[in-house]
């Protein structure tokens, strides 16, 4: 995992465990191409409602 990528999980983690949230949803996306797997779609949620959502995504040059 890039630095990056690091920085941005890590900064999801820091939010939802301050906001106590809970994942309710996590979708692979793969790529249209090949099918390889690209990155990622979650929902966050408190009490059942939605406060963050996000995708997490490959990047290769």
């Amino acid at each position: 995992m890039s630095l990056s990528a690091e920085l941005c999980l890590g900064t999801v983690e820091a939010i939802a465990t301050r906001l106590d949230l809970e994942e309710t949803e996590s979708t692979p996306l793969k790529s249209a191409m090949d099918g390889s797997p690209v990155g990622v779609h979650r929902v966050l949620a408190r009490d059942g409602v939605a406060a963050l959502v996000y995708v997490a995504m490959t990047v290769e040059a």
